[in-house]
């Protein structure tokens, strides 16, 4: 398992209007996707597959299940 924070930032438009956008998440993966993303770099930009799902059961909170991810080179 490998337990991780995305972070995002992004300026989107709304409503015609542009809106900045900072969010982070909770992750995890397993397996040996898991082993892969714990060889990445931190900090470098990735696409993700995955889904989000209840952290534990009656919770509110989420978590993203990454089950691939690729590199983006700038």
């Amino acid at each position: 398992m490998c337990d991780c924070v995305l972070e995002h930032a992004s300026n989107q438009q709304e409503a015609g209007m542009e809106r900045q956008v900072l969010m982070r998440l909770a992750a995890i993966s397993a397996g040996k996707v898991a082993e892969q993303l714990s060889n990445a770099s931190l900090g470098k930009p990735l696409r993700l597959d995955g889904f989000l799902a209840q952290r534990r059961r009656n919770s509110t909170s989420v978590v993203f299940h990454i089950t691939a991810f690729e590199l983006i080179e700038d």
